[in-house]
């Protein structure tokens, strides 16, 4: 009698312990996601209590991309030498690549404390940039005492590109945490950075370095279209991040 008495006392305690060892897991804060979206991709972790209204976030997101002729530009030069005229057109076509290199520190409100909606903010530390080349190709004539001669240098020298924002930067947003079976989550993040305007460098090199009145043009148009692009039509970075979660 004692012996079933012990037995069935030992099997409620370790019904309880492996009860509230299943809560304690199911009510686990942290969240480990793996997210994508316009920051890049990466892991992420969330700290979340429950049916409580805040929770804070951090994330690593990366994301690199190699893109080749996407834009030619065209400058007409001339100079005047010790009996020589030349004159022409450089064109430069540009290629490069793209690397976004964020991370993230984000602070979350839950307005309704059983809700899966919350509101966003915090901050985005990046390492983002843009770089390229614009090959030149250089074609015209040079007139001596010795005659006209055309002139045909398919490779002269190059215009480098480099931009990028701040290496930190505001974020506001809005989005959810939810169960969709289990200890599995799903998320989503949509909201802006606001960069302040970018910085952007041009430098000649090579051959480009002859031609100094075609290489201010293309500097000019290649600027004026980095920064329109960068900070006009894009006055915010939009954010939008997809991600699958499981809590620990």
């Amino acid at each position: 009698m004692i012996k079933k008495i012990a037995l069935s006392v030992f099997g409620i305690f370790s019904f309880s312990n492996y009860a509230i060892a299943s809560q304690i897991s199911r009510s686990s804060p942290f969240l480990i996601s793996a997210r994508a979206g316009t920051l890049g991709a990466g892991p992420e972790i969330n700290y979340h209590r429950q049916n409580t209204h805040w929770g804070v976030r951090g994330d690593f997101d990366y994301y690199a991309v190699s893109i080749s002729d996407i834009r030619r530009d065209h400058a007409n030069f001339s100079a005047v030498g010790p009996g020589y005229t030349e004159k022409g057109s450089v064109a430069a076509t540009y290629g490069g690549h793209a690397k976004l290199i964020n991370g993230s520190i984000f602070a979350d409100y839950y307005p309704w404390s059983k809700s899966a909606f919350r509101l966003t903010t915090g901050a985005i530390f990046s390492g983002s940039f843009i770089s390229g080349k614009g090959i030149g190709h250089a074609t015209g004539s040079m007139t001596s005492r010795m005659g006209t001669r055309p002139f045909d240098i398919p490779n002269a020298g190059y215009v480098a590109v480099k931009a990028h924002y701040a290496p930190a930067a505001p974020y506001f947003g809005l989005g959810f945490s939810s169960q969709i079976a289990g200890n599995f989550y799903a998320n989503l993040d949509a909201g802006v950075m606001i960069h302040d305007n970018a910085s952007v460098s041009l430098a000649p090199g090579g051959m480009m370095n002859q031609f100094p009145k075609a290489y201010a043009r293309l500097h000019d148009a290649a600027y004026k279209r980095i920064r329109n692009y960068m900070d006009d039509r894009l006055p915010v970075y939009p954010v939008v991040m997809l991600g699958f979660g499981y809590r620990i």
